[in-house]
């Protein structure tokens, strides 16, 4: 199966009237970053006259699954919960007992991916 991945696209724009503005987004390739840009111009109510466009970073994009999947396996890389002579993970402890804390620190986990250039489908975009 072929990873997911998205690239950074900088339009630079010069409009009918003259102005000159700048547009990032994100997309597959650039023809879907033109189409994208074509349709933001509609949307907005803007002619486009010219434009140019800076290529950027490409992002692996993975589903929440994966990243809990992920997440879970770094908290299950900690010293595993003992209660008597049984043991239990630490991400199913922590979700069973807090699961706030668990989404919040889902939540921190996500954020923390795009440094190492990976994006969570519904989370960051």
């Amino acid at each position: 199966m072929k990873m997911k991945e998205l690239t950074e696209f900088t339009f630079y724009i010069k409009l009918d009237n003259g102005e000159e503005i700048s547009h990032e987004l994100k997309a597959e390739n650039e023809h879907q970053a033109t189409r994208l840009v074509m349709a933001w111009a509609t949307k907005n109510d803007k002619r486009i006259h010219d434009y140019d466009y800076e290529i950027g970073e490409t992002y692996e994009v993975i589903s929440e699954d994966e990243a809990t999947d992920r997440y879970d396996e770094m908290l299950n890389e900690m010293e595993w919960c003992k209660v008597g002579t049984m043991e239990f993970a630490p991400s199913r402890v922590l979700q069973a007992c807090d699961p706030i804390a668990y989404n919040c620190g889902f939540s921190d986990y996500t954020d923390s991916l795009i440094y190492d250039k990976i994006l969570v489908e519904g989370y960051t975009d």
